[in-house]
């Protein structure tokens, strides 16, 4: 799907470390650690990686994750991009097969890649840098009911288009929160943003 987005990065969110070895290793650790899988997307930029580059050598990887799972802030792809900047340097290989590999690894990998303000389109992977000091330092709030959602399925379920264009338009937020709430369509995915 076609998106206009603005990518922005905060300073806290979950740490990744990695150190020389033979084979690629992964441990997890962090409040959100027991929601991941053995196989999630840091082991599988890491592979893409050691496959574009050609590359020997291991790694062991650490994973403090801090962040809710399937949250929709980008945890996974930036957890990803990590992985692909550290190996990168690890492993002294041209910083191009990182580029290569990230837009398989998810739509908004190379945004996390670049790890700087940028505005995103089409599928999110056409980049441009966005020159606006006004963002850095802007306080976040995350609400997370720790109910994990699918941003595919929110996207996919949600309706009303119209309505959430011109309630962002007139900056009236209540009315925001409703057509949010009732874009996330019928099921589960509603039924789990209600229930939260």
């Amino acid at each position: 799907h076609a998106l206009e987005t603005v990518f922005a990065f905060c300073t806290d969110g979950d740490r990744l470390d990695c150190e020389a070895a033979d084979d690629i290793t992964l441990e997890i650790d962090g409040p959100f650690a027991a929601a991941l899988g053995e196989d999630n997307l840091v082991l599988t930029a890491a592979n893409a990686l050691k496959q574009q580059a050609n590359v020997g050598q291991g790694a062991a990887l650490r994973l403090i994750k801090n962040l809710p799972v399937a949250s929709g802030i980008g945890g996974g792809s930036a957890d990803a991009a990590a992985a692909l900047r550290l190996l990168t340097r690890l492993w002294a290989s041209d910083p191009a097969h990182a580029t290569a590999v990230a837009p398989a690894l998810g739509a908004d990998v190379p945004a996390c890649l670049l790890s700087m303000t940028a505005r995103g389109e089409a599928a999110g992977d056409h980049l441009v840098l966005v020159d606006d000091p006004s963002i850095a330092g802007t306080p976040v709030l995350l609400v997370n009911p720790l109910q994990p959602l699918s941003t595919g399925a929110v996207f996919a379920n949600f309706q009303d288009k119209a309505e959430l264009f011109e309630a962002v338009l007139t900056e009236d937020m209540a009315g925001l929160g409703q057509v949010m709430l009732n874009g996330a369509g019928n099921g589960s995915t509603r039924d789990r943003l209600v229930n939260a």
